[in-house]
């Protein structure tokens, strides 16, 4: 088994300065001082995401895509990226730099957002933690688009707190200029409405996970997919994202229910349910859909909300055994992957670019 250990390290001290900055901005008692260390660890990651180098499954893709924009000009008609992607590339297009610059900025959008959500719900320190642990900022780096997307969803969520659905109506808009799937999230602002609690929901995981261990879902899914407007034709006709044997560890889908079951054995406690119920609404999606690629992304949206719900759960001290056992487990998961590879986003090895921008069509170079 291949091992990348000087990888695991520069994810390791980019998660810790990240961290420890993020600690430092909510210690600090002075407003410009919180300031600082907060646009410090967002710097952190925004270099240590938007210097990688052939990082991510679908880097290469966004790469030829790009220099097809350049190079040939195409109109906005005859290629497929979402008008927000295809301005990017406009902008950038005619600079040396051009496509460092481009998914650099990608990188910059998806950030800020981030850490407005974390601010806003003063979960900075554990949010930065868990963005990095448990897997948000590893999919970001292979689904640039979906990354920025999902970002600005998880902004908008405020105005489903504040019962505001033009506000939420806009900001979706905005989100599906970057990703088209982002406009299937309206219908999320209704699911607060649905009251369920902590049994039902209980329930629903054990019931998908058993689901999923018994394969009773999987002839029906395809046929689901297909109705998907314009992604459904697209993921049809690529077996690769129907790939059941190829869906990732059972360990690593036994620790996401088992987190999606613990907020659910205290969601009627948490303080701000709504993150909560849409973390397992999407757990739910999540496990049901296991190697269906197309209904695993949409479950992103939801699932990521975990950088929330989690540390509000860990600032209210619920069962404090589990949550200290689940962040040395999410770290020692974190550290595997990052050592091992054994996500599927193309995350390892970990490489940045060279002082030569010429050197971006060599994808084994450079590696740090």
């Amino acid at each position: 088994m291949q091992s990348f250990p000087l990888t695991a390290i520069t994810y390791t001290l980019a998660l810790f300065f990240a961290f420890i900055f993020a600690l430092m901005a909510e210690r600090s008692k002075k407003g410009q001082n919180r300031i600082f260390y907060r646009n410090l660890s967002l710097m952190v990651i925004i270099l240590f995401c938007g210097l990688r180098f052939f990082v991510g499954n679908d880097y290469y893709e966004y790469f030829r895509g790009f220099q097809s924009i350049s190079k040939y000009n195409l109109p906005f008609l005859e290629q497929r990226w979402e008008p927000g992607i295809y301005v990017l590339a406009q902008i950038f297009k005619k600079s040396q730099f051009g496509y460092f610059l481009f998914l650099f900025s990608c990188n910059v959008i998806t950030y800020i957002f981030i850490f407005k959500v974390l601010v806003y719900n003063k979960t900075l320190k554990w949010g930065v933690f868990f963005t990095f642990t448990l897997g948000l900022l590893i999919m970001a780096n292979d689904q640039v688009r979906q990354g920025v997307s999902l970002s600005i969803f998880l902004f908008s969520i405020k105005y489903i707190e504040q019962n505001n659905f033009k506000k939420y109506i806009q900001w979706i808009i905005i989100a599906s200029l970057f990703h088209y799937s982002a406009i299937a999230l309206i219908p999320v602002f209704f699911l607060k409405k649905i009251k369920l609690n902590s049994l039902i929901f209980s329930s629903l995981i054990i019931m998908t996970f058993l689901g999923y261990k018994f394969g009773i879902f999987y002839k029906y899914i395809l046929l689901l997919i297909e109705k998907i407007p314009y992604y459904g034709e697209i993921y049809v006709a690529r077996m690769r994202f129907f790939q059941i044997e190829d869906s990732g560890s059972g360990l690593i889908i036994l620790f996401n229910t088992l987190i999606a079951l613990f907020v659910a054995l205290y969601y009627n406690k948490i303080n701000k349910p709504i993150y909560a119920t849409l973390f397992l609404y999407g757990s739910i999606i999540a496990i049901f859909s296991v190697g269906y690629m197309p209904i695993t992304r949409f479950s992103y949206f939801l699932v990521y909300t975990n950088i929330i719900v989690l540390p509000i759960m860990l600032k209210h001290n619920f069962n404090k055994l589990f949550t200290n056992g689940l962040i040395v487990i999410s770290f020692i998961y974190f550290f595997i992957v990052s050592l091992y590879g054994f996500e599927k986003h193309g995350a390892v090895p970990y490489r940045t670019i060279s002082v030569s921008y010429t050197h971006l069509t060599l994808p084994t170079s450079d590696l740090v």
